[in-house]
Parts: C-alpha cells; sequence; structure tokens
C-alpha cells in the first residue's frame, strides 16, 4: 500500500506544472556557485504558491549561462533557452546580471517595475543584493529581478495574474 502511494505521489509530481519558473541569467563570469544558487532558490520556493491550483506548490529553477561571442552547439544553445524563455508565457520574471539585462533590454521585453508598484532607482530592474533574496556580502556580483512585458489585456488571465502577483508579493517582501 506505501508503495503504491510513493508512485502515485511521485508520478503526480512529476507532472505538476510549475507555479514559479526562476530563471538566473548571467554572463559566465558571473554563474552563481551551487551554495549561492541553492540559496537563492531556497529563499525564493518560500513564497511559491499554487498558482494553478492543482494542489502542488512547485518552483522550476535555473541558471543559463551566456558568453559575449557564442562559438559552440551548447553556448548556442544557452542563448536559445534563454530566447525560448523569453517567449514562455509561464515565465513572469528573471534573475539577471548586467549582460543579461543588456540582452534583454534589447529585446524591448521588460516592463517597467513601477507598473506593478515596485519602487526602484532603476525603472526595469531591481537589484536584489542586500535582501532576502541575496544578501550582502554573499557575491561582489550585481544581481537583478526583472519583470517580463505582457499586454495589459494578459492579466486578466486567471494564472498569469496569479504568477505576477506571487512574483510581486515576493519583491515587496524582500526589499522591507
Amino acid at each position: 500500500m506505501v508503495v503504491i502511494f510513493l508512485i502515485a505521489l511521485i508520478s503526480s509530481m512529476s507532472s505538476a506544472a510549475p507555479d514559479m519558473i526562476l530563471n538566473v541569467c548571467v554572463k559566465e563570469s558571473a554563474r552563481m556557485d551551487d551554495e549561492l544558487f541553492t540559496k537563492l532558490c531556497d529563499t525564493a520556493n518560500e513564497y511559491v504558491v499554487d498558482t494553478d491550483a492543482d494542489g502542488v506548490k512547485y518552483m522550476d529553477p535555473s541558471q543559463i549561462v551566456l558568453v559575449a561571442n557564442p562559438t559552440t552547439s551548447g553556448e548556442r544553445r544557452a542563448y536559445a533557452t534563454f530566447d525560448a524563455a523569453i517567449k514562455d508565457r509561464r515565465v513572469a520574471f528573471f534573475i539577471v546580471d548586467n549582460f543579461a539585462y543588456n540582452y534583454l533590454m534589447e529585446k524591448n521585453v521588460l516592463r517597467p517595475l513601477a507598473f506593478f508598484g515596485i519602487k526602484s532607482p532603476e525603472e526595469y530592474r531591481l537589484r536584489i543584493n542586500g535582501t532576502k533574496l541575496l544578501a550582502e556580502g554573499d557575491t561582489d556580483i550585481d544581481y537583478y529581478i526583472v519583470m517580463k512585458y505582457f499586454a495589459d489585456s494578459e492579466y486578466t488571465e486567471m494564472f498569469l495574474s496569479s504568477v505576477a502577483a506571487m512574483v510581486v508579493d515576493m519583491v515587496m517582501d524582500i526589499v522591507r
């Protein structure tokens, strides 16, 4: 009986859609080590809510590492992964360094933070160093949270509005 329950539990979790997709997108020199990435994910996971009402709170974290001039298939695949995340309607935000931020700005895919009521010295990004997500002194590299642009009319969709609200609640709490 216990074995059947465990199989059912594992099966249900493997088919659960993520409630939060956390993509850390950075230049190779800004790659987070495993300890820092795990710490960031553990903290972000505290803010995950069941946005799709499937009874499971699930965060899907990844780190996409970019190089300035991709030449290998792996380096080009990283850009393809990043571009797919940009187009993915389930992805509402990114954690980025300056390099990835500039890439997103060139693609014109970011929403001003003020739209969400988030106050920041910069229009499109908020530095997360020195917050609950990334304690000051954990790294000497600046990391930022950015919100992806969706048309105003798209926020009427329940899943997107739930994801956006979850991320905004997280940001508002980490900067207190």
